[in-house]
């Protein structure tokens, strides 16, 4: 076959020439279901037939959380819409349009509207097919094939009309299992990051409310306000035209805050710069807040100084820079964090479309307050938390980009 016809990356012992096949012509099935008359008054209590929605056809998988049941008898009116162990399942309306999975739950189901039915006849496999679709190929016919009007959607001659080249059946499931096991261990990883940060929720809320201590620990916290630990130092709010690629003084303005990925600068970090003059540099330990945003959550996020020493720092537009009297800069980090404080600021915060916060009700923030070992040793546990979700997130996102590379390179 050509050259331009084949996939750049192929399993080894496979050479065949794929062909090209509209959907019409090789399958049995394109149809989709409907809502039961009564609507919503007419979804059982777990006791009846799944009824799956487009909600339920998620990240290339059946997804059973809120899932709807029906009568059996609603299910045997809606006979013609009854889904079959291997059918591929497409959403065809909506804002999840293009989204599909492979049916392989041995229990008896049936499809509203928004899912439409795609069945196979023999030679051709559904997990192929459902990669196809989920691929920049499919998507790009999904897209173009979208009906005009006030909402997007697929109808059923469009979708048979949709084209694939196909190799033959062996290549096909091949290709199935490779990318079964691509996305299993996907859908793994993001399980374990999303352990990660129940996890560090669970610990913010525990260990700043004092209900676990680490072994070791049982001195009782100080009581007092937040700023009695804190001293206050200068913000600028310099224009925008003190900035320039030749000065050596970086300015933290209170969007790099709110966009950083990270709580903390270190030599990574790249900020904007402005014109050298004399002001009040911060210092390795010192922290930043956000004192203003448009999203109430936002204000008063913190960004700890982490190894800035032999570099010009200063405290710009809309912020607040804190240097600590005593006690650990991590702690006091997550301490901005916790769930405490954060409901803290939202509830004297102020503002209708721009939310703010002044220093003034930062430093009347009353809690309790650890020795300054107990306070390393917290610090120390809650960054390594974060550098576990940054390291399995990394790890996610590498994964993907494998995925999304050999889908664009295995497929054509």
């Amino acid at each position: 076959m050509s050259e331009e016809k084949q996939p750049k990356i192929r399993f080894k012992g496979f050479d065949d020439p794929w062909e090209q096949r509209k959907l019409k012509n090789i399958t049995s099935k394109i149809g989709s279901g409907k809502t039961p008359l009564g609507g919503k008054k007419e979804y059982e209590q777990k006791n009846g037939v799944l009824f799956l929605r487009s909600q339920n056809i998620n990240n290339n998988r059946i997804d059973l959380n809120n899932v709807a049941y029906i009568s059996s008898k609603t299910d045997e009116e809606m006979i013609s819409s009854s889904i079959n162990y291997n059918d591929v399942l497409l959403n065809i309306t909506g804002a999840s349009i293009g989204r599909s999975a492979v049916y392989r739950l041995v229990r008896h189901a049936n499809v509203n509207q928004h899912v439409c039915i795609i069945r196979l006849v023999d030679g051709y496999d559904s997990d192929f097919l459902q990669l196809f679709l989920s691929s920049y190929y499919g998507q790009i016919q999904i897209f173009r094939n979208q009906a005009g009007g006030g909402r997007e959607g697929l109808n059923f001659f469009q979708i048979g009309e949709m084209t694939f080249k196909f190799p033959t059946l062996n290549e096909q499931k091949r290709f199935s299992e490779f990318f079964i096991d691509i996305q299993n261990t996907i859908a793994a990883n993001q399980s374990k990051l999303e352990q990660l940060k129940r996890l560090k929720k669970l610990l913010m809320q525990k260990i700043f409310n004092q209900e676990w201590r680490f072994k070791g620990f049982t001195d009782p916290w100080e009581q007092r306000k937040l700023g009695e630990g804190l001293k206050q130092l200068k913000s600028y709010s310099l224009p925008r035209k003190y900035e320039v690629p030749e000065s050596d003084t970086e300015y933290i303005h209170y969007g790099d805050i709110h966009t950083s990925s990270r709580k903390y600068v270190d030599k990574s970090f790249r900020l904007p710069n402005i014109k050298s003059g004399d002001f009040q540099l911060l210092q390795t330990g010192d922290i930043v807040l956000a004192d203003a945003s448009e999203d109430y959550k936002e204000i008063a996020e913190p960004m700890l100084m982490k190894n800035i020493k032999g570099r010009k720092v200063v405290s710009g537009l809309h912020t607040i820079a804190i240097r600590l009297k005593c006690g650990d800069p991590v702690y006091y980090l997550y301490l901005f964090l916790s769930p405490g404080f954060r409901h803290y600021v939202y509830k004297v915060g102020t503002g209708l479309k721009v939310f703010g916060i002044n220093y003034d009700k930062v430093q009347k923030y009353f809690l309790a307050v650890p020795d300054e070992k107990e306070q390393k040793y917290i610090g120390k546990i809650l960054f390594l938390t974060d550098q576990l979700i940054a390291a399995n997130q990394r790890r996610l996102d590498h994964l993907q980009s494998l995925k999304k590379y050999l889908m664009q390179n295995m497929f054509v």
